[in-house]
């Protein structure tokens, strides 16, 4: 077992947000304004969390934001980045292009 990596996640019941907004414009049905509110300020928390611990996602986007029954999670930080205290400004560019913020220029 010293050559093997064991990796363990949260299942996400429901799926990704992408699946959820997809499943929605099928059926084409409107997510109810109380749940859309309520994921804005899930994710607004989380990532005034992650902000406060000086981490960066670089890749948020509807696919790496979880879906369960109980909720929604970031999730997917494989880009994501830890900022040291004297750092003031991130100059690579990664993640999805279409998700990137408008600030970031290339």
């Amino acid at each position: 077992m010293n050559n093997r990596l064991f990796i363990a996640i949260e299942l996400a019941d429901k799926g990704d947000l992408k699946k959820l907004i997809k499943k929605y414009e099928q059926e084409k049905e409107k997510i109810e304004e109380h749940k859309i509110v309520e994921y804005i300020k899930v994710l607004a928390s989380a990532l005034e969390h992650m902000h406060s611990k000086r981490i960066i996602h670089r890749d948020l986007k509807p696919a790496n934001i979880l879906y369960f029954s109980e909720g929604i999670k970031i999730g997917d930080l494989g880009l994501g980045r830890f900022v040291s205290d004297s750092t003031f400004q991130v100059f690579s560019s990664v993640g999805t292009p279409y998700y990137i913020a408008p600030e970031v220029s290339f």
